[in-house]
């Protein structure tokens, strides 16, 4: 878990609320993280503005 991040789920759960394919598996060291899921993030809402 990130601090800050949203409350910790089981996979199980969230297998249920989402379907498997909406994942991304995200292997990082830590330091590069946080980074990561900026970037991320901001594509993911690019993407959903052009649409």
């Amino acid at each position: 878990m990130v601090p800050g991040s949203l409350p910790y789920y089981q996979l199980s759960d969230l297998l249920q609320l989402h379907p498997k394919g909406s994942y991304k598996i995200v292997e990082e060291s830590h330091g590069n993280l946080r980074k990561r899921a900026a970037s991320e993030i901001v594509e993911f809402l690019i993407s959903k503005n052009e649409n």
